[in-house]
C-alpha cells in the first residue's frame, strides 16, 4: 500500500517552527514549503514566518523569492496576498517588499484585464485603490485603469463602474476617463452630464450613486465652477455628511475646506452661498464662516447673502452685531454695507422691538454718515419702533432723514399724506415735533405758490388716528397769506405801495372823516364840479377802473373793520392793539395783521422761530 503524501499543513507546525526555529542551513527547504503553504492556503502565518527568515538571511531570501517570482505568472493574486501579509512588518527591508507588492499587483491586474471578467478587474482596482498611500501603488493603479479603459469602451457596466470607482477613490484619474469619448458614451446620461458637463440634479446623483460619487461630483464641479450642481439642498447635504460618522465625513469636510480656502465663490449660486453661511453659523464654526465671507465679499449680492445667512442662523441681536462688526473690521463691509445688512436683518426679524440695539446702531450710522442711504420704508420702521419706546435719538435721526427724502416727492397728495403721518408719529416728542415744524416752514418757504395751493387742497383734515394737523395747516396758510399780500413785489416795492396806500387813505380820512373840531359838510354838486374839472386827465377806461377800485376799496375797508379784534368787557381797545403789536395775540383779520406786522417790523416782538 502506497503511503499517503502529507500536505504542507500536515507536515508543518508553524507554531513549533516559530518557537524552535530550525538551523540556518535547513531553512531553505522548510521555507519553500512555507511559501507553498502560504500560496495555496493563503496562510498569513506561514507567509510571515517565511518572510522573517528571508529578512534575516539574504541567501534564504534569494532561495524563497524564486518560487514567488515563478508564481507571478500563474497565480499573481496568491503572491499579492503573500506579500501584502508581510509588507507592513518588513522593517528595514520595507522598500524591497513594497517593490515586490507592486510587481504582484501589476501582474494580478494584467491577468485580470486580459483573462478575467469586468467584476474581477474592478475588484482588483478597488483593492489597490484602498491600499495605504505608503505602499506607493498609484502607478500600478494608473496602469490598471488604463488597461481597463480599453475594455470599458465596449462594456457599459465596466465603464460605469470604472468611473464610479475613480470618482470615489481616485479622482485624479477621473479626468482621463471622462476625456475618453468612447468610454463616456457608455455611461448613464445623468452620471455623464453631472461629472463631465457639471449639470444635472445632485440630489438624484446622491440617491442613485451614493454619497461618495455625490461628493466627488461636487468637488469636480467646484474646480469647473459649474454652478448648476449647487443649491441650498446640495450644500446642506454636504454639511450633513461632514458632520456624520460615516466614511464620507472626511471627503465632505475636505470639500467644505475647499470652498472656504480656495478660489472666490463668485460663481456659486446665491442660495448655495447663503446655505454655507447659515450652516457654519448654526454649527458655531465662526472661523469657517469668516473664511467663507472672505471668499464671497467681492460678489455684488454679498450684503443680502450675508444678512440672509445670519438671519437663518438663529443668532441673536448681539451676536449679529458682532458678526457684522467683524466683517467691517476685515474690510468686507463699509458703512453703507453695514447699514444694508442691518436693514435686511431687521426686515427678516419683522423689526422686532427686542432688536432695538441694532435699530439704535443703524440710527447711529445714519446720524454720523450723511452719505449712507436706506429706503424710506426702513426709516418709517425706525421711527415707529422708536416712538413706541419713546426713544428720542433714533426718532429724531429717522425724522431728519425722512424730511430730507420728502424734498424729492413730486406728488403733492403723497407729500401731504406723508407729512401728516409723520406729524402724528412724532407728536409725542417735543424736540422732534419742533424739528418737523421747522422743516415744514423751510419747505413751504421755498415752494412756489402753485405747489403750495395744491398742498393746501391735499392736506387732510385729520390724520389716520383722528388728529387734526392744525400746526401744519397754520404754517401753510400763513405762507400763502404772505405770498398773496406781497405778490411779486420785493419788500422795498411793497413798502412803497404801502406808503402810497397810506397816503391815499390818509387823504380820504382828512377830507371826509368828521372829528371834534369839524363836522363833515358835503355838497354833491360842488364835488362833481371838482371831479369834472379833472376828468380830462383820465382816459375813459381809466375812469371806469378808478370808479370800480373806489367802490371795492370802500367795501374792503368795511369788511376789514368787521374782522378786526374788538374790545371786550375784559380788554380795552388799547389792550388789544398792544397785544397785537407785541405779538402776544394772533391776528383775526387784515386790520389785525397790519398791527401785528407793524409790531414785528418795529422790533416789538420776540422771534418765536429763534426760540424754537
Amino acid at each position: 500500500m502506497t503511503p499517503s503524501v502529507p500536505t504542507p499543513s500536515d507536515a508543518l507546525d508553524i507554531a513549533a517552527l516559530r518557537a524552535s526555529p530550525p538551523p540556518a542551513g535547513a531553512r531553505g527547504e522548510i521555507g519553500r514549503r512555507l511559501v507553498r503553504l502560504a500560496l495555496e492556503s493563503r496562510d498569513a502565518d506561514a507567509a510571515r514566518l517565511a518572510a522573517e527568515w528571508m529578512n534575516a538571511d539574504p541567501a534564504v531570501d534569494t532561495a524563497l523569492y524564486l518560487p514567488l517570482e515563478r508564481a507571478l505568472s500563474v497565480e499573481p493574486d496568491a503572491v499579492y496576498a503573500f506579500v501584502r501579509a508581510v509588507v507592513g512588518e518588513a522593517g528595514e527591508r520595507t522598500g524591497i517588499w513594497r517593490e515586490r507588492l507592486k510587481a504582484a499587483a501589476l501582474a494580478s491586474l494584467q491577468v485580470a484585464v486580459s483573462d478575467g471578467d469586468g467584476e474581477t478587474v474592478l475588484n482588483w482596482l478597488r483593492l489597490i485603490a484602498r491600499e495605504p498611500a505608503a505602499y506607493d501603488l498609484s502607478d500600478v493603479l494608473t496602469s490598471g485603469f488604463a488597461a481597463a479603459q480599453n475594455r470599458a469602451r465596449s462594456e457599459p457596466d465596466l465603464a460605469r463602474s470604472l468611473v464610479l470607482l475613480a470618482a470615489k477613490r481616485t479622482p485624479v484619474l477621473l479626468d482621463t476617463l471622462l476625456s475618453d469619448d468612447g468610454l463616456r458614451a457608455q455611461l448613464p446620461e445623468s452620471l455623464c452630464e453631472a461629472l463631465h458637463y457639471g449639470v444635472g440634479d445632485p440630489l438624484a446623483l446622491l440617491s442613485d450613486f451614493g454619497a461618495e460619487v455625490f461628493l466627488a461630483t461636487l468637488s469636480r464641479a467646484t474646480g469647473l465652477r459649474a454652478a448648476p450642481l449647487f443649491s441650498a439642498e446640495s450644500v446642506e447635504r454636504v454639511w450633513a455628511l461632514a458632520g456624520g460618522d460615516n466614511g464620507t465625513a472626511a471627503a465632505a469636510e475636505k470639500l467644505i475646506k475647499t470652498w472656504s480656502a480656495g478660489d472666490p465663490l463668485d460663481w456659486m449660486p446665491a442660495e448655495a452661498v447663503t446655505a454655507l453661511f447659515t450652516a457654519a453659523l448654526l454649527d458655531r464654526r465662526d472661523d469657517l464662516f469668516y473664511a467663507l465671507v472672505s471668499r464671497s465679499a467681492a460678489r455684488p449680492d454679498f450684503v443680502p447673502l450675508l444678512a440672509a445667512g445670519v438671519a437663518g442662523s438663529g443668532r441673536g441681536t448681539a451676536e449679529a452685531l458682532a458678526l457684522t462688526a467683524q466683517a467691517m473690521a476685515a474690510g468686507h463691509l463699509d458703512k453703507q454695507g453695514a447699514a444694508d445688512v442691518y436693514v435686511a436683518l431687521l426686515d427678516a426679524w419683522s423689526w422686532d422691538p427686542t432688536a432695538f440695539d441694532m435699530i439704535e446702531q443703524l440710527a447711529r450710522i445714519l446720524q454720523q454718515h450723511a452719505e449712507v442711504q436706506i429706503a424710506s420704508t426702513a426709516l418709517w420702521q425706525i421711527l415707529g419702533v422708536a416712538s413706541d419706546r419713546k426713544e428720542d435719538f433714533s426718532a429724531r435721526t429717522a425724522l431728519r432723514r425722512l424730511t430730507t427724502s420728502f424734498d424729492a416727492l413730486e406728488d403733492e397728495n403723497i407729500l401731504a399724506e406723508e407729512v401728516t403721518r409723520l406729524f402724528t408719529v412724532v407728536n409725542w416728542n417735543g424736540a422732534a415735533r419742533t424739528g418737523l415744524l421747522n422743516w415744514w416752514r423751510e419747505y413751504t418757504h421755498s415752494a412756489p405758490v402753485a405747489r403750495l395751493q395744491r398742498l393746501e387742497r391735499a392736506l387732510p383734515e385729520k390724520s389716520a388716528d383722528g388728529r387734526r394737523p392744525e400746526d401744519l395747516r397754520a404754517i401753510l396758510g400763513t405762507v400763502l397769506a404772505y405770498r398773496r399780500m406781497a405778490g411779486k413785489r420785493t419788500l422795498a416795492q411793497f413798502a412803497e405801495d404801502v406808503a402810497t396806500a397810506h397816503a391815499v387813505l390818509l387823504a380820504f380820512a382828512d377830507s371826509f372823516d368828521p372829528n371834534a373840531k369839524r363836522a363833515l359838510q358835503f355838497d354833491p354838486v360842488t364835488f362833481r364840479y371838482e371831479l369834472e374839472s379833472h376828468l380830462s386827465e383820465l382816459a375813459d377806461p381809466e375812469r371806469k377802473i378808478l370808479a370800480n377800485n373806489l367802490k371795492e376799496m370802500a367795501a374792503l375797508i368795511a369788511v376789514m373793520a368787521e374782522h378786526r379784534s374788538k374790545a371786550s368787557l375784559v380788554r380795552r381797545a388799547e389792550d388789544v392793539d398792544r397785544l397785537l403789536m407785541a405779538g402776544d395775540s394772533d391776528p383775526h383779520g387784515a386790520v389785525d395783521a397790519l398791527k401785528w406786522m407793524s409790531g414785528f417790523l418795529s422790533g416789538s416782538q420776540q422771534n418765536d422761530a429763534d426760540e424754537d
